[in-house]
């Protein structure tokens, strides 16, 4: 039918609701020579579309995903490449595609990469036979190349994404300045630094002169890298001349204005310790998802560390945020900047200095952890920096000036880090924690937490008969094996607490349990 063959077609591209009415014919989203109007024996100048707009819906695009790790750079190229004004991209697992039918509703494209002889299970295959025979479409990916996509997503791609991403070096890429300690060409050698290169996260990183790039794509923001020199802001020199670590940031790029130093540890992993130092950032990454603008003065960076599982700090890899925290309170030395739990650093107990936020995955058979750090250097704002405390306090003494640079605390940060991660490993541990301990606020501390009442069917504990929401007041003995706050309440009872994201007060603390 008529109505039927040009509904099906507009559907298929504008969610619109479609009439006809006896008047000239008006042409609106289709070509009206695709419609066959002589089946009716009806003129197309006796005809009109009338469009009336109903509530726009963006339309889903789904990567099948066979190996989550293995596509999920795959997926964020896609995502960044697709027009975000019709199209919302997810991932979904084979396993998913093949049990339900109900990821069809919405759904404009399936891609399916298929590669290194991978083959889907039967079910998804019976599944996604049925979505083609309702007018779905299918996209195979044999690779996930800059020319293999450009093709098999031209009709989702914006047509100024398509034109600017023509190139291999986008027209606004700015500079960044990369250092590794055993040479430029060595560290670009490297596999990690190889598959870098091919398969790019949120933040590209380039080389002066890289080629052989014609297949890889880049993300909207990309850093073309060259060697340090003289007047760059980040003296690489007094960095180097304070650094004693093995690995922690012995590879950096320095970057002067990124969205948020976290996004360029995105993806494929990085070696061992490679570090990122921005200037400044627009979308610096906290905890809870928050993000943060970080003025000039603000002393940041981003390291990537790799862990063994079972082996030192990788039985806890929990623990690092506050290792993070400890190493850079005592990188910046006679000044009392306290820790504040779980990962704020505080001048006393009176105003925030900073944060850590830990990211983490698994890569092979390690942990990935991209570990990111900021501390208020020499901004006086938006609260007071560490450089203003420390001239004060020499003021008051009447001793000689004693400020830090950037490249002095982070070095320093890095060799306290690298220190602590030694005594994992040799099964010191308990020495960290003890001077974690000496550097927080919280020993002997009353505050309340809101009680859980326990699932489990035992009339025997006393917490079953406590109801969700309780409050109870309990005085804070340390952080436990994993990093949670061990606590304990007045009938002598010790057990441990997270905290619940934001909110924990230093005067009334109100956090959650995690019953041991």
């Amino acid at each position: 039918m008529l109505v039927g063959n040009i509904t099906r077609y507009l559907n298929r591209y504008s969610p619109f609701l479609i009439t006809f009415n006896r008047q000239n014919f008006l042409q609106v989203n289709c070509d009206i020579n695709k419609i066959q109007c002589s089946k009716m024996n009806l003129n197309k100048s006796d005809y009109k579309v009338n469009v009336s707009k109903k509530k726009q819906y963006k339309l889903n695009i789904i990567v099948v995903s066979i190996d989550d790790k293995k596509e999920e750079t795959l997926f964020d190229k896609i995502k960044d490449l697709v027009d975000k004004e019709k199209f919302v991209v997810y991932s979904v697992h084979q396993d998913v595609i093949g049990k339900t039918l109900s990821w069809m509703a919405g759904c404009r494209v399936l891609i399916v990469p298929i590669s290194n002889g991978e083959i889907l299970n039967s079910l998804c295959q019976t599944n996604i036979n049925i979505f083609k025979e309702k007018g779905g479409e299918i996209v195979n990916l044999s690779s996930n190349d800059r020319s293999t996509l450009l093709e098999a997503l031209s009709p989702y791609i914006p047509q100024n994404k398509e034109e600017n991403l023509s190139n291999t070096y986008p027209n606004k890429s700015e500079e960044g300045y990369i250092y590794s300690e055993d040479g430029l060409s060595c560290f670009k050698s490297h596999k990690c630094i190889q598959d870098r290169l091919t398969n790019q996260g949120k933040v590209g990183l380039l080389f002066e002169n890289c080629e052989d790039l014609q297949n890889t794509i880049l993300p909207t923001e990309t850093f073309v890298l060259k060697e340090f020199s003289d007047g760059i802001e980040f003296d690489i020199k007094t960095y180097l001349a304070n650094l004693k670590t093995r690995y922690i940031g012995r590879n950096l790029v320095n970057l002067p204005n990124v969205s948020s130093s976290m996004n360029v540890l995105s993806g494929q992993p990085y070696p061992n310790g490679f570090a990122v130092i921005p200037d400044q950032q627009t979308a610096g990454e906290g905890r809870g998802g928050n993000r943060w603008i970080s003025p000039p003065g603000c002393a940041m960076f981003s390291v990537q560390l790799h862990l063994e599982p079972g082996h030192g700090i990788g039985q806890t890899p929990s623990l690092l945020q506050h290792l993070v925290g400890l190493a850079a309170v005592h990188a910046i030395g006679d000044l009392e900047v306290k820790l504040k739990w779980p990962n704020d650093i505080y001048y006393k107990n009176q105003v925030k200095l900073g944060g850590v936020v830990v990211n983490s995955t698994i890569c092979g058979s390690n942990f990935i952890l991209n570990i990111g750090c900021g501390l208020n250097l020499d901004n006086s704002r938006p609260t007071i920096s560490v450089n203003q405390l420390l001239e004060e306090s020499t003021r008051m003494q009447g001793g000689q000036q004693k400020i830090i640079s950037r490249e002095e605390y982070i070095a320093r940060t890095f060799n306290n880090l690298e220190g602590m991660l030694d005594k994992f490993s040799s099964g010191l541990g308990h020495e960290v924690i003890q001077d974690y301990h000496k550097a927080w606020l919280h020993s002997g501390q009353r505050v309340k937490i809101l009680k859980q009442k326990d699932n489990q069917d035992n009339t025997d504990k006393k917490d079953d008969i406590v109801v969700d929401g309780d409050e109870i007041e309990v005085t804070i003995l340390g952080i436990d094996a994993y990093g949670y706050l061990k606590v304990e309440d007045d009938t002598g009872a010790q057990f441990s607490v997270h905290d619940d994201g934001n909110s924990f007060d230093m005067m009334n603390g109100l956090i959650m349990p995690k019953f041991s």
